[in-house]
């Protein structure tokens, strides 16, 4: 039917992370936590870290869909739990350490240096 709006849900077969609303409350919930992996592993993921990411954000809205629904039925506690094993380990892959700081740039490093050098001699 042309301009009915079909509910997306845990199932749907085109459901995407990239196509959720971000004004709704499941937009603003999986932003967030897509803000939070990212910010977790430095700011800037590489590729193989960033498609992890895009993986655990699928994950999660698929979780978040299915709780919003509600479990009922057996096959949706099955999946709910498949569902869960799959982000805990795609968490484990991205890892659960932060990012370690990054070093300063050589010419940061000079920078402070020459600041340094300049603080002493006055």
């Amino acid at each position: 039917m042309p301009g009915v709006a079909r509910e997306t849900g845990p199932y749907s077969k085109a459901l995407s992370p990239r196509k959720i609303d971000r004004r709704t409350a499941i937009g603003r919930h999986i932003a967030a936590f897509e803000r939070g992996l990212i910010e977790h592993c430095g700011g800037k993921p590489s590729l193989p870290t960033r498609s992890l990411i895009d993986q655990a954000v699928s994950i999660e809205l698929q979780l978040a869909l299915l709780e919003r629904k509600g479990i009922e039925t057996d096959h949706d506690r099955r999946c709910f739990a498949a569902w869960l094993n799959s982000k805990r380990l795609t968490l484990r892959a991205i890892g659960f350490a932060p990012a370690a700081a990054r070093a300063p740039s050589l010419a940061r490093a000079f920078a402070d240096a020459i600041a340094a050098d300049h603080g002493e001699a006055a």
